[in-house]
């Protein structure tokens, strides 16, 4: 026969377990927000530098609802994501200048969108967003 103790104590232990597999799987989706909140903000800044900050692209940008509605990120995020990509538009303006009278005139010039599509999908960006949560995470 189980006795009561017994019952009660495995009562806890799977209420327990329970609690601890909610808390990891909201721990996972806040991480998950998070790394996408940066990627997708690096992305659209990408974006908008390449494009010159032109009206029309920040336009665009403001009724695109590929983000959160609530901000995710630290002003230190953001701030560190806008060097970087005031530093990746200078390599594309290099990269311009440097296929000048070496490619068809149709493919001269600033490829923005590739360029933004390749950070995005990059290794690099994902082990920097990483690296961001790990310092700002609230667990």
């Amino acid at each position: 026969m189980i006795s009561n103790k017994f019952k009660v104590v495995f009562c806890l232990f799977l209420v327990g377990c329970k609690t601890q597999h909610i808390q990891e799987r909201n721990n996972n989706q806040i991480r998950d927000s998070y790394l996408y909140a940066f990627k997708i903000y690096y992305f659209k800044k990408s974006l908008i530098e390449g494009f010159n900050n032109s009206e029309e692209i920040i336009a665009v940008m403001a009724r695109d609802k590929s983000g959160y509605g609530e901000p995710i990120l630290s002003n230190e995020d953001e701030r560190m994501i806008d060097s970087f990509v005031k530093i990746d538009n200078r390599v594309m303006i290099q990269d311009s200048l440097n296929r000048v009278g070496k490619v068809s005139e149709g493919v001269q010039g600033k490829h923005i969108i590739t360029f933004a599509l390749y950070r995005f999908q990059s290794k690099w960006l994902d082990s920097l967003a990483k690296e961001r949560y790990k310092v700002f995470s609230p667990m």
